[in-house]
């Protein structure tokens, strides 16, 4: 499985291959909403930026919090884009800022380390990161919505 969000157009060819499969052979997936969705929360990165927060010695320094949240960060765009290059299919560029946007917003409001020279409530922050990949899957696969159909060459 592949954390890139298949494009409609491609979802409408998996369509007509579902169609020339033998009944019973295992279908091709497709994305829908709940998947984009998903897809678009970079849970690996929040896992791996909750348990380095929790290593022993860590400190409440401002500087290591920031070190670990911006190398995860940088972390964000290289997965989608090797997982994109494995799946050989291109991930969409609003897919790359909305996980990295995610992920900073998540570190900046769950940890008060990183919140607190900043002034600003963690429950906005946490709202953002709740809310804006829940706004961005609508626009990447908004629900209800069909691949056109593909084209045929004459």
């Amino acid at each position: 499985m592949s954390i890139v969000i298949e494009p409609l157009g491609a979802a409408a060819m998996s369509t007509a291959i579902d169609r020339a499969r033998p009944a019973g052979s295992p279908s091709h997936a497709r994305d829908g909403w709940l998947d984009a969705l998903a897809k678009l929360v970079p849970g690996e990165t929040i896992l791996a930026f909750s348990a380095a927060l929790r290593m022993p010695g860590l400190g409440s320094a401002w500087i290591s919090h920031g070190a670990i949240a911006l190398v995860l960060a940088a972390a964000i765009p290289l997965t989608l884009w090797a997982s994109a290059r494995r799946a050989a299919s291109p991930a969409h560029g609003l897919q790359y800022a909305v996980r990295s946007a995610v992920f900073v917003l998540f570190g900046l409001g769950w940890d008060d380390v990183l919140r607190l020279p900043l002034g600003a409530p963690s429950w906005i922050l946490q709202l953002g990161a709740l809310m804006l990949p829940v706004l961005a899957a609508l626009v990447l696969r908004p629900p209800g919505a069909q691949s056109p159909p593909p084209r045929h060459r004459r």
